[in-house]
């Protein structure tokens, strides 16, 4: 069972804002007032993340020696009472820290601020776990798109890119009823100090998080007047979004899936960065020592001093680029156009995000063995594909710069489909798409890979896959 329930909530972050009139008062009542008074306020001044950590060493650096310096020299000339209390209230010195360019935003605001309608919609899964469905919503539409995040992230990931290359807003702009699922343990869902609430792997995800989401789509659509039959659904999942949608599509008898578009599918795990492989026995021993439940970044300061320590990275070119180095090393994708290049509000989001040990140890079971196994080892999933039905579309995507999941360990799944279907190939595809690494297949797509995603999501991309088994 998870320790971790004993904890305070993982998710309660300090409030993230953009700079204020009040924080400019702030800043500049340092210069006007004793070394005391600068302690006090330095307090309200550190707890923003609208500056870089190295940012605020600098700023109250500079207040200590102002403030002290300034204190000194009335004490030396022998000012008043009255004096002192004009200088306190005279005007100050202009902010000596720049705009964030940190964006807080929240999955709704994005949406609606881009000019799209929101919903969201609360439902409780089988074992009691209560998950927000967010939709963007076409209520006459029959044809209905679900799309589901990978480890570490959110339904923000299908509309981060902003309404110009976000696969929801085009899937919304062809005509689809939109739905953005979000998996038990990111911080958009509830419960996280529940007792056992962590105990969950992979397996949950697929027959637990993902069947909850299919049953309240479709009920969604019952309540609005369209027949569930007439339904023509389409799941987009990427990386553990992907392993899930193929443990529920292989385990539930009728899953409803018309169409499946899974971009770099985890589960079949044999190749990984040499990080992980360096790391991975490490945790794995750490873990058997002693086994905290939940993998996140923790306490709240920790989060906002990596914040802080963004904007740094953000200011320097230098800096920036060794980030987005190693993030690639792990990641892969080109380092000149990595979606991390910016800074913006993706890391910070990854920052927020957790997931159970019991997720890492089944990736890790997966690396070791090399099969896409349950938690128990019981069942191989792979080896059920043929439950998920010859007429369901399969359409696999690789990213040929992939790291974490390169596109070997992708064409897996398209094996395993293809000898479940007795050698079937016509309603089964496979696809590489050049340039792009693991995160940039949902948040810096190319033009020619988001054309090639989309045609297969609108179900025009139809062509058998000619690899040779």
């Amino acid at each position: 069972s998870s320790s971790t329930t004993h904890h305070a909530n993982p998710y309660a972050t300090p409030v993230l804002r953009h700079r204020s009139s009040s924080d400019v008062h702030r800043t500049t009542a340092f210069f006007s007032t004793g070394p005391a008074a600068a302690a006090r306020s330095s307090t309200s001044f550190a707890a923003s993340a609208n500056t870089g950590l190295l940012q605020d060493v600098q700023t109250l650096l500079l207040v200590a020696i102002r403030a002290t310096s300034a204190y000194l020299s009335r004490a030396y000339k022998g000012t008043s009472a009255s004096d002192r209390d004009r200088d306190r209230h005279a005007s100050p010195a202009a902010p000596v820290d720049p705009l964030s360019s940190l964006d807080m935003r929240a999955v709704p605001q994005l949406v609606r601020e881009a000019g799209y309608p929101f919903d969201e919609i609360s439902f409780a899964t089988s074992d009691s776990c209560v998950l927000p469905l967010h939709r963007l919503p076409r209520p006459a539409a029959r044809r209905v798109v679900l799309f589901q995040h990978g480890i570490f992230d959110s339904a923000f990931a299908w509309v981060a890119p902003g309404s110009a290359r976000g696969l929801a807003y085009r899937a919304f702009d062809l005509g689809f009823d939109v739905f953005l699922g979000n998996f038990r343990g990111n911080p958009l869902t509830k419960g996280h100090n529940r007792p056992g609430y962590w105990d969950f792997c992979v397996d949950e995800h697929g027959q637990e998080d993902l069947a909850g989401m299919v049953d309240t789509l479709v009920q969604t659509k019952r309540d609005e007047g369209v027949d569930p039959d007439n339904l023509h659904i389409t799941l987009v999942a990427h990386s553990m979004g992907g392993a899930a949608a193929m443990i529920y599509v292989a385990t539930r008898a009728n899953h409803r899936i018309d169409r499946l578009v899974l971009l770099a599918p985890a589960g079949f795990q044999g190749t990984a960065p040499f990080v992980c492989r360096l790391l991975g026995p490490v945790i794995s021993a750490a873990l058997r020592v002693y086994d905290f439940g939940v993998i996140c970044i923790w306490p709240p300061v920790l989060r906002l001093a990596l914040t802080k320590l963004l904007e740094d990275i953000r200011q320097s070119s230098l800096a920036r680029s060794l980030f987005v180095s190693l993030v690639a090393t792990v990641l892969g994708g080109p380092v000149q156009e990595h979606p991390f290049g910016a800074i913006h509000n993706l890391a910070f989001m990854m920052f927020q995000a957790a997931t159970s040990t019991k997720c890492f140890k089944q990736f890790w079971q997966w690396h070791r063995s090399g099969l896409f196994t349950s938690w128990s080892g019981d069942v191989n999933y792979a080896e059920s594909y043929g439950n998920i039905g010859d007429g369901v579309d399969v359409h696999l995507i690789a990213g040929a710069q992939d790291k974490l999941i390169p596109p070997a360990m992708v064409v897996e799944h398209y094996k395993a489909l293809v000898r479940a279907r007795r050698g079937k190939t016509a309603r089964a595809h496979f696809a590489v798409l050049e340039n792009m690494g693991h995160v940039e297949l949902t948040l810096a797509m190319t033009q020619e890979a988001y054309s090639s995603v989309l045609s297969r999501i609108t179900g025009q991309g139809t062509e058998p896959c000619d690899f040779a088994l």
